[in-house]
């Protein structure tokens, strides 16, 4: 609902932004952070044929045999799996808590029961609350970087081919942004990995950004 609310507030072409979002989760997938299999099946369908990735049976199993690689090398992973992945439904709820936070600070003077010195120690808690997420988070993702670091060897050919089916929707994602005249920086998403061709690289990882922001080139 926040991708498609996104979409039409920012005016942005839905198979550019299908696109940018497809390569971002196949690319987070190569280091074992995918946890959208699903998503990404739906909104494959959305693209009409010659923009959909070719031979979606195996991306699949190249996705699913690096997920679950944890589960038979080292199944106390399991955990740090299901906690990224509800980790990272809450952060992409940031939004909804930002409004929930906005509408009490908004609705606290009619409400009897919230007094004004009640009103920023609710506020604090809130704060605290997304500060643990975030770093609980943070963690469970270093936790998992580490285990798909060291098993590199395991999953190697799943992750070539991955980075060919990523690479494969870039250059298509590029020929689109030329056939449509849009702006790639208006298309930027995240990846973790940097070795494709026809990409800007606009942010690298940081303090606080363990990811790269990049743009696809025009062709």
């Amino acid at each position: 609902m926040l991708s498609e609310l996104k979409r039409k507030v920012l005016r942005m072409d839905e198979e550019l932004e299908t696109l940018a979002w497809l390569i971002s989760v196949i690319d987070s997938y190569r280091v074992g952070m995918g946890v959208d299999m699903e998503g990404l099946r739906d909104r494959t369908r959305k693209l009409r044929e010659s923009l959909r990735m070719e031979n979606w049976s195996q991306v699949y199993s190249d996705m699913k045999a690096i997920t679950d690689l944890p589960y038979s090398s080292e199944p106390r992973m399991k955990l740090y799996i299901n906690i990224f992945a509800f980790m990272r439904y809450l952060v992409k709820q940031a939004f909804l808590i930002v409004a929930v936070i906005l509408l009490v600070a908004f609705m606290s003077a009619r409400m009897p029961f919230i007094s004004p010195h009640q009103l920023p120690y609710i506020l604090y808690a809130i704060i605290a609350v997304a500060w643990c997420v975030v770093a609980i988070r943070a963690f469970v993702k270093d936790r998992m970087k580490l285990f798909y670091s060291s098993h590199q060897k395991e999953y190697r050919k799943s992750e070539e081919r991955l980075q060919k089916v990523a690479q494969d929707l870039i250059l298509k994602m590029g020929s689109l942004l030329t056939e449509k005249g849009e702006s790639p920086k208006k298309y930027k998403f995240s990846v973790y990995q940097r070795d494709y061709n026809g990409i800007e690289i606009l942010k690298s990882p940081g303090v606080l950004r363990d990811f790269y922001v990049i743009a696809v080139k025009k062709r």
